[in-house]
């Protein structure tokens, strides 16, 4: 079918139109050159579709592999750090905010690491007639662990600021915790004193290590802090006041601490089956 282009006029052939003679356009012809060059020229969808996928796929493996690579290196960079620690514990004086991860770490490390030396040691021997609740337990270690360390540091901060000492939070906690390190290392082995069920050797590392970093290190601590600042000034008292804090906030916050969980301990035990 021959249409003309200037009156619409169609007929089916000639060149020119035979109302107004303007040069005929083939419909036809038309449709079937558009036809031909979609069939020369078809749209790859699926190919597009399968190269954004790839593309997409690729993308995700790299950002896995990344992450995978930066968890690698993060656990390289804190073990440098706590073996370092751990042969030299002086250097943590040294340390500055930017070390503030590998403290917290060492904190909960030592946290942990006691909270479960004592559920270990409470499950094999203590109660060794009923299995007591991992989780629930070992939770509340671990608030009783962090709350006494939050003590220690609160006394260290008040002290320090006390003493005219200008290091900021962020440095003092990062300090401390690395002082953690040894200790952290030795609730780790009461760890094994604790699956072994030695009560003996679990009590005493567990005991070498809070009495001397919540109580021994803040004195310790003060004093150094205080000592940067003038060396003949009051750094010894200063340094006595960080324990005798320490220990009223002890008196009372265990007194608390260690009613409600005998009373929870007491509950697990009747509701355990035997």
């Amino acid at each position: 079918m021959l249409v003309c282009p200037e009156c619409n006029n169609e007929q089916e052939s000639g060149n020119f139109c035979s109302v107004c003679g303007a040069a005929l356009e083939s419909v036809d012809g038309d449709n079937n050159t558009d036809t031909s060059t979609a069939q020369e020229n078809p749209v790859n969808t699926d190919g597009y579709q399968q190269t954004a996928a790839a593309e997409t796929t690729e993308q995700s493996q790299q950002k896995a592999n990344q992450t995978v690579e930066n968890i690698k290196n993060g656990l390289i960079n804190y073990w440098n750090y706590f073996l370092n620690l751990l042969k030299n514990p002086t250097t943590a004086f040294h340390t500055t905010g930017k070390q503030l991860l590998n403290a917290v770490i060492t904190l909960l490390i030592f946290a942990l690491a006691s909270s479960l030396s004592l559920y270990f040691l409470a499950n094999s021997t203590v109660v060794s007639w009923v299995s007591l609740p991992f989780f629930s337990l070992t939770f509340q270690l671990l608030f009783v662990a962090i709350v006494f360390l939050a003590l220690a540091f609160s006394s260290i901060l008040l002290m320090t600021k006390a003493a005219k000492n200008q290091d900021s939070a962020k440095t003092l906690l990062t300090q401390y915790g690395s002082l953690g390190v040894p200790f952290a290392a030795i609730n780790v082995v009461a760890i094994v004193a604790g699956l072994a069920g030695s009560p003996f050797l679990t009590m005493v590392l567990l005991a070498a290590s809070y009495g001397l970093f919540l109580y021994f290190i803040p004195v310790l601590f003060v004093y150094e802090k205080a000592n940067l600042i003038s060396e003949t000034g009051h750094k010894v008292y200063v340094s006595l006041a960080t324990s005798l804090i320490m220990s009223v906030l002890t008196f009372f916050v265990t007194g608390i601490i260690l009613s409600d969980m005998m009373s929870n301990l007491e509950d697990m035990i009747r509701f355990s089956p035997f």
